[in-house]
């Protein structure tokens, strides 16, 4: 083995080594630079991961095409419009209790409201007109022409306080009237949509329109009615307490309404007169003095009513001889 000695050898292993050394440096340096140089991305292409690499490969989501612009919603109708102004509105009847007495002045007329009224008449000259509510017009017997005007029979009545003869206003419409107990005798007048409602006591009503109707009360009620407003709706306590009775003769036509009642004809062609009651009850004794027209002859016995002719009517005698 041979053994290297001397200067020259020694310069020569020194070359070796620092040439050694500068390829280690530059080695070095030159994996840093490479290594730099592969970690930089690509802009142009991204780096594609091999599958024998051993590492996951990390996608980006798919980004959603682009579509067209839509167009902006208009302003107008984005922007809420202002409530405009309330309507206005007049002010109502308060619902409140009206006592009212008319005292004896003339030419009064009385408009209800929309509450409770109660009116007291005083005169006859004076009026009430009935609001929206419910209204009682009070008069006694007397001062029952006064005028009233309701606004329905179910909220309008014409109470009549004292008992007695009593004759409704021909311009009242739409009442109920109502009676006192007692002894009344009630015209209704020609008013329209008029109801009378009788009493435990005794009551006359004569009626004077188709559209008034009678309720009787539980006492003895007779309603009078001509035979063109024998329509008129009745409705009785009891055939023996309620009457209604046809005052003239002609066609007659009840209530499809009429109830518990007794219908006396009276005054029609097949009616009682003075002329069918008996000869003893009437007597007429003959007359010479009398024209021809009022003879009677013997066999003709019907007697007439006290003064048709204008003369007393003497006791019974034989009819004088040669008398026609």
């Amino acid at each position: 083995m041979a053994t290297i000695s001397g200067g020259s050898n020694r310069l020569g292993w020194n070359n070796a080594l620092n040439s050694a050394r500068w390829s280690v440096q530059c080695g070095a340096v030159l994996g840093v630079l490479l290594t730099s140089a592969c970690s930089m991305p690509n802009t142009a292409k991204p780096p594609v991961l091999g599958p024998d690499e051993g590492q996951t490969q990390t996608r980006m989501p798919p980004v959603a095409p682009m579509t067209a612009p839509t167009a902006p919603t208009p302003l107008a109708t984005q922007l809420t419009p202002l409530p405009g102004p309330a309507p206005y509105a007049a002010p109502q009847d308060t619902a409140a209790t009206h006592n009212v007495t008319l005292g004896t002045g003339a030419n009064i007329t009385v408009i209800g409201s929309s509450g409770n009224d109660v009116i007291t008449v005083g005169a006859p000259t004076q009026s009430v007109i009935a609001g929206t509510g419910k209204s009682t017009v009070n008069v006694p017997a007397y001062l029952a022409s006064a005028k009233v005007v309701g606004r329905s029979p179910a909220k309008t009545t014409l109470h009549i306080i004292t008992p007695g003869t009593a004759a409704l206003s021909d311009e009242d419409s739409n009442i109920t009237v109502k009676l006192t107990p007692g002894t009344n005798n009630l015209s209704l007048g020609q008013g329209a949509n008029i109801t009378a409602v009788g009493t435990p006591g005794t009551d006359a009503i004569t009626v004077g329109a188709p559209t008034q109707s009678v309720i009787a009360g539980s006492g003895t009620d007779t309603v009078n009615a001509s035979s063109d407003l024998a329509g008129v709706k009745v409705v009785g306590h009891g055939q023996a307490v309620t009457t209604l009775v046809i005052t003239t003769g002609g066609n007659a036509t009840l209530n499809n309404a009429d109830s518990n009642l007794t219908v006396v004809l009276n005054g029609g062609a097949g009616g009682p007169s003075f002329h069918d009651r008996p000869t003893a009850l009437h007597p007429h004794a003959w007359r010479k003095a009398r024209p021809a027209k009022h003879w009677h002859v013997a066999a003709k016995a019907s007697p007439v009513r006290h003064g048709a002719h204008g003369l007393a009517c003497p006791p019974t005698s034989t009819p004088a001889p040669g008398l026609k």
